[in-house]
């Protein structure tokens, strides 16, 4: 292709013979006379090259090529000025303008042709030096996309890094964070009659509905558990109650796309805890990754499996409770002191009910006094009052897996004469 060159100038015997020069030199050549002409044809068609006359009438060169580089269209477009003058102020004016050489008149051929094939080959290799970077640029903007997808972005901004190429090992943050724990119950027997593909085709269309949860509340996945999820809330405990709570909902919409198509329905069980956790960069010199390391991570854990126990969505600590803005915004009861592996002290757990129905919310909200004084009359060891609470409460709700659970504890006492051992979790 043949490169296109303008050529502005208002004396035709110099646009005819420049014009007859460079055609027979292979370019193709637009002539104009003025300045204005000038800026009209190369904002249209932008050329290659502009060869551009200083001393003209209605504008001269100066003012022709600032308009060329102050537009986008024209502005790296090389501007070789033209120019009876040969004055050093005149040159030094020419440069300051935007000019990339300048060549007085008349002209000698062989140094016209000479100056704008170098120019021409310059501005070649300028756009491809140019389309390299914006290439690479892209790249990299790609690759810190795909990044981010295996390191979350709130990780590396509470290591102090802006890059996951910035990552060291033995990098490391204390953090005061909300974790939460998530985990899709009967999973295994679900598997069991999916394929391999089936299998993955599921988990990933199931965490598509709740991943965005988190996000939405301030939260970030710290690691996908096959058919559950281990999440981070840096900010507050409300964001991270609040994201189990829609998860749970966003569940529910799940399954009735589920239910639709004769699909088995799923149940989730979610644990929540807030405390200080070490985040940080553990492996060896060749793999490294990010990982989180705390009780307080560990017992967000144990919760989520407690909710299997009590048949319950969402258990909380107490650290939880304490930390949330306005615990009355939310439906809870005290549900358990229970006995953490390795740890001396019991553990104030709590239910939270708000994604259950409208029905069961109503009857958990109905027993709800009866069940929590059978629970301090339970740990005054007054067994046999607490009974009588807990069946008052049972004849209101006869689901209720906490309330059956604690009458078969007091009845365990009532028989044998020993209270029941503490859960341990």
């Amino acid at each position: 292709m043949k490169d296109d060159i303008l050529i502005v100038d208002d004396t035709l015997d110099n646009l005819t013979l420049l014009e007859e020069l460079l055609s027979l030199a292979g370019y193709r050549v637009r002539s104009v006379p003025s300045g204005i002409l000038a800026l009209q044809a190369a904002t249209a068609v932008p050329p290659r090259l502009i060869l551009l006359d200083i001393n003209m009438p209605d504008m001269d060169g100066y003012e022709v090529c600032r308009h060329f580089k102050a537009d986008s269209r024209t502005r790296n477009i090389p501007v070789i000025f033209l120019s009876a003058f040969n004055e050093t102020i005149d040159k030094v004016e020419a440069f300051n303008a935007g000019g990339v050489d300048y060549m007085t008149k008349p002209f000698q051929i062989d140094e016209v042709l000479a100056r704008i094939k170098t120019h021409l080959e310059l501005y070649r290799l300028q756009q491809e030096l140019e389309q390299r970077v914006e290439d690479r640029t892209a790249e990299l903007a790609r690759l810190n996309a795909a990044y981010d997808r295996f390191v979350p972005h709130e990780f590396l901004h509470f290591l102090g890094r802006d890059s996951i190429v910035d990552l060291k090992l033995g990098d490391h943050v204390q953090q005061k964070m909300s974790i939460l724990f998530s985990d899709m119950r009967d999973f295994t027997t679900m598997s069991e009659e999916m394929t391999p593909r089936e299998n993955f085709d599921f988990l990933i269309e199931y965490l598509k509905h709740i991943t965005p949860v988190i996000k939405k509340r301030r939260g970030f996945v710290d690691k996908y558990l096959g058919d559950g999820v281990m999440a981070l809330f840096p900010h507050n405990a409300d964001d991270a109650l609040n994201a189990a709570i829609d998860m749970h909902r966003e569940t529910a919409v799940y399954n009735e796309f589920r239910r639709a198509h004769n699909q088995t329905i799923i149940r989730v069980g979610t644990g929540l805890h807030t405390g200080n956790l070490v985040m940080g960069i553990l492996g060896g010199d060749n793999r490294m990754q990010g990982t989180v390391i705390s009780d307080a991570v560990n017992l967000a854990s144990r919760l989520e499996g407690l909710t299997k126990v009590y048949e319950a969505s969402i258990i909380i600590s107490d650290d939880m409770l304490r930390s949330l803005d306005d615990v009355t915004r939310y439906h809870t009861r005290f549900l358990d002191r229970v006995q953490v592996k390795g740890k001396k002290k019991l553990v104030t757990v709590y239910e939270v009910f708000d994604n259950d129905s409208l029905e069961v919310i109503e009857r958990k909200l109905q027993t709800k006094v009866s069940f929590e004084t059978g629970l301090r009359l339970y740990y005054d060891r007054r067994f046999t009052d607490a009974n009588t609470h807990f069946r008052r409460a049972l004849d209101k709700n006869p689901n209720d897996a906490a309330i059956r659970r604690y009458l078969q504890r007091t009845i365990h006492y009532i028989t044998h004469g020993t209270p029941a051992k503490p859960t341990k979790i």
